[in-house]
């Protein structure tokens, strides 16, 4: 008899945890045979825990503001539009669920970061599979913590980036992670002010006016398998440490200030199995401190990785250097970048021995890269004769470039890497 209080506080127990979920309920929202045609007073009547289904069609009703735990989800994409005059749906609570809706019109305000969708101080949140168009944000969180965007696709209309936002934007908000989103045609495609322990994959930013991704002060994050194309300047990563950068994609990055990845005031980077294809400047390096930068793919780049200012620390290894007009240049007259065993297309060496390295080392800052830093008119020498003697006469007697810059066994054959 002594077991039957345990086993009757059990069977209580349970009852009372499943209770909640059991008593969760449904809201419609839409013009026929629904609970009700509004989405706000679908708000206001939904207890926490609850869900509020909207029908299709479009739903002005100016500010929608969630305060308590809800999913909301769409049934074929339902419109809310903000009339050009207010944030969307503005959330601020935990454990909220929003997801296949349309969200637009925004409007835009130099007093006031409108977006699509808002979160604020919110908690364990997803935002899933969601359609924002002609939006000064797209989705933005604030003071968030442990939350998800997923799928979602944001579209833009950016003509200045004084007068447009960002796609994606974090402000101190941490263990948040951004998956599977495309955006394009905004100021930056995703931006991270102040955000720790988060992590960025397999989205695709493009076509946004200045960085298809931007990170500020922000530390211990990760971004991996997304693609950049496109874009204004590419990616800049600045004043942080601790930043992976894992098997992404930086493309077609082209301008006269412009580059695939900018680095600046950058500690403790990871840069692995990239590729940077076709960009102005593949990788700027600024003041940056102990960098492994190993197994990427430099191809076609004007210039494929440039030290614009002193950099510690930081050893490039087992890369891929291929077709580009100058694999490595530097501004700075003291550096401690170390090259190592990596591949590099216009290397003239030769392997007696046959082991796969170089018999000589390279040294790939050329006199010619040198001269058009200078001066950039004398980029219409290159290729010329003069320009290929004065390389050649520089590597037999060097006097202007960084003799710190040679890698002393350069690999005869392209690095492969699963």
């Amino acid at each position: 008899m002594a077991k039957w209080p345990s086993l009757i506080a059990i069977f209580f127990g349970a009852a009372f945890a499943v209770a909640p979920a059991a008593l969760a309920r449904t809201w419609t929202v839409g013009r026929t045979n629904c609970d009700t045609a509004s989405v706000a007073a679908a708000l206001k009547l939904a207890q926490p825990g609850d869900r509020i289904l909207i029908k299709p069609g479009t739903y002005k009703e100016g500010q929608l503001v969630v305060d308590k735990r809800l999913e909301i989800r769409g049934e074929d994409l339902p419109c809310l539009d903000g009339g050009e005059a207010h944030s969307v749906l503005v959330v601020r609570s935990t454990g909220v669920v929003v997801s296949g809706l349309r969200i637009q019109n925004t409007g835009a305000s130099d007093v006031e970061d409108r977006a699509g969708i808002k979160l604020i101080d919110a908690h364990h949140c997803t935002v899933t599979g969601n359609v924002l168009g002609n939006n000064l944000f797209g989705i933005y969180l604030a003071h968030c913590r442990d939350c998800s965007v997923l799928g979602n696709r944001v579209q833009g209309a950016a003509i200045s980036q004084g007068t447009s936002g960002n796609g994606i934007h974090l402000w101190h908000c941490s263990h948040i992670r951004i998956a599977g989103n495309q955006v394009s045609g905004q100021r930056d495609g995703i931006y991270l002010e102040f955000v720790d322990h988060s992590l960025i994959e397999h989205n695709t930013s493009l076509h946004n006016l200045r960085y298809g991704l931007h990170f500020m002060f922000s530390n211990s994050d990760s971004y991996r398998a997304n693609s950049f194309a496109n874009n204004g300047a590419g990616v800049a990563v600045m004043y942080s440490h601790h930043v992976s950068m894992l098997s992404n994609t930086f493309q077609h990055n082209w301008g006269p200030a412009s580059y695939g990845l900018l680095l600046k005031e950058i500690t403790d980077g990871v840069i692995a199995k990239n590729c940077f294809a076709r960009n102005t400047i593949g990788i700027q390096c600024d003041g940056t401190s102990r960098l492994q930068v190993s197994r990427n793919d430099f191809l076609e780049n004007g210039r494929a990785f440039r030290i614009s200012s002193y950099c510690s620390g930081t050893l490039l290894t087992a890369n891929n250097f291929i077709g580009n007009t100058f694999d490595l240049s530097s501004r700075a007259a003291l550096n401690d970048v170390r090259l190592d065993k990596n591949y590099w297309s216009n290397c003239p060496g030769y392997d007696l021995d046959r082991n796969g390295i170089s018999d000589v080392p390279y040294q790939p800052a050329s006199l010619s890269c040198l001269i058009v830093d200078q001066y950039p008119a004398a980029a219409i020498l290159l290729r010329s004769t003069l320009f290929d003697l004065l390389d050649l006469a520089e590597r037999a007697l060097p006097a202007f470039t960084p003799e710190t810059l040679t890698d002393p066994h350069p690999l005869m054959g392209r690095v492969i890497w699963n």
